[in-house]
């Protein structure tokens, strides 16, 4: 990004960490935060890690979005589906989630079958 007029390659500065601006852009409000980033309210907001359970997949200064309900991340950073795990009292059904029949539960998020209650 640059701020200013002119040639002058001094004149460019840097986005904010985890952030990026198009080619010939000309002001700090052309910094976008990346894909598994997200917060990014102001041209002085540096952009935060979308935390476990969210997740943004594509550059922008929009906030991280919550995972469907029958699902988590199984860290920070997601950027998308494919970074979905099942959550507690869910499994993973093929490409789909399902929630535990009744009478079972299951309290881990991930890979894992639902146990019967005792």
């Amino acid at each position: 990004m640059k701020e200013g007029s002119g040639n002058d390659p001094e004149l460019c500065l840097a986005c904010k960490d985890n952030s990026a601006s198009a080619n010939a852009s000309i002001s700090a409000t052309s910094c976008e935060c990346g894909a598994g980033f997200g917060g990014r309210e102001s041209e002085l907001d540096a952009c935060a890690v979308c935390a476990q359970g969210t997740y943004k997949a594509s550059a922008s200064n929009a906030q991280c979005a919550s995972c469907p309900s029958w699902s988590t991340t199984t860290g920070d950073q997601a950027t998308g589906e494919a970074q979905f795990v099942a959550a507690a009292g869910h499994i993973a059904d093929g490409a789909a989630f399902a929630s535990c029949a009744r009478g079972n539960y299951k309290t881990q998020e991930g890979a894992g079958a639902c146990k019967p209650c005792a």
